[in-house]
């Protein structure tokens, strides 16, 4: 983590573990050091209550920051959850 500009740092210190663990083991599979191929994580858990899609929206900026999607893809997924995270009153 000291490779990384001091804003990054300070966000991933101050992020949830459960979206930390979420991150490694998403690298982890990236890098093949996951137990299963990427197609067989089939079940894809899709936010549901307010706390989850804070975390969702916690990891898409881990994902940009680390270059794993576009911005525009992030743009249009942040608007998309922030968008029903207001429906349900989060």
């Amino acid at each position: 983590m000291q490779d990384m500009p001091k804003e990054c740092r300070a966000m991933m210190e101050t992020m949830p573990q459960a979206c930390m663990d979420a991150m490694q083991q998403m690298m982890q599979g990236q890098k093949g050091g996951g137990d299963a191929p990427a197609s067989a994580g089939a079940e894809v858990a899709v936010p549901q209550t307010p706390d989850e899609i804070r975390a969702y929206l916690d990891q898409l900026d881990a994902k940009l920051m680390a270059g794993s999607i576009s911005e525009s893809v992030y743009e249009r997924l942040y608007a998309k959850w922030e968008a029903r995270l207001k429906e349900l009153g989060g």
